[in-house]
């Protein structure tokens, strides 16, 4: 605060002061009055509303919305609750209470609808089902045929395979003794076959033994004019040597 401010408040004279006290307590009291008026004010709107419930709840029927309860809860979906009979709210209550009661009763009747689809389908499995056991019985009959077909061509191939058996022991025999005559005629042009190959290795060796005959004969050759040379040279030796005597 400014001293202006202060020079102001300080000018204030005795009767100026209580005329500013009178004021303010003058407010208080009104203030408070109309705290009062607003407090009365709640307490009987909240008295004319609970007055007004209990009337409301005057006008509910209690025994008719029981009755319709109990009817629901033992099942009976087409009671309802009593809209003529109610005012107000009470009508209100019952016609929201009839819409889920609906609700229910349409779902239920899909559920049985859907019931009744079940065991329509369930039906109609069952006969297939039955269809089916038909149909696999007259497969087993038709398997226990096929089988005692296969029996009785299995038994008929036995004794071909017995037949034929002993047909091929017979070719065996006739075989083994091609064979044994055959084996006898390759024994024979085996030995044949092995004497011609002594017999060419014996002139092969012959033709050899030729070769290196001839083949020592030159080298007795060529030693024969070796020796024959060396000869020579110890005879012109010899001679040398007895020049060389005589000269002295």
């Amino acid at each position: 605060m400014n001293g202006d401010d202060a020079s102001d408040g300080s000018s204030l004279g005795p009767a100026d002061a209580d005329g500013s006290a009178a004021a303010t307590d003058r407010d208080r009291s009104a203030a408070s009055t109309d705290v009062d008026a607003t407090t009365d004010g709640g307490v009987a709107s909240g008295e004319r509303a609970a007055a007004s419930g209990a009337a409301a709840g005057d006008d509910v029927p209690v025994s008719a919305f029981r009755e319709v309860a109990e009817r629901l809860a033992d099942g009976d979906l087409g009671a309802r609750f009593p809209t003529e009979d109610a005012d107000g709210e009470a009508a209100a209550l019952a016609a929201t209470l009839n819409e889920f009661v609906d609700g229910v009763a349409e779902t239920v009747s899909a559920v049985d609808g859907f019931g009744d689809e079940v065991a329509g389908a369930t039906e109609h499995v069952r006969s297939n089902v039955d269809r089916a056991k038909a149909q696999s019985d007259e497969v087993y009959a038709a398997v226990d045929d096929i089988e005692a077909a296969a029996t009785r061509q299995r038994d008929d191939i036995a004794a071909a395979t017995s037949e034929l058996q002993t047909v091929s022991a017979a070719t065996e025999e006739v075989a083994a003794s091609a064979d044994e005559v055959a084996e006898t005629a390759a024994g024979v042009a085996e030995r044949t076959a092995e004497g011609t190959d002594a017999a060419t290795a014996a002139i092969e060796e012959l033709r050899v033994v030729d070769e290196r005959t001839e083949e020592a004969l030159d080298r007795v050759e060529t030693l024969e004019s070796e020796v024959a040379a060396i000869e020579d040279v110890t005879d012109l030796i010899q001679d040398l040597s007895l020049i060389h005597i005589s000269e002295r």
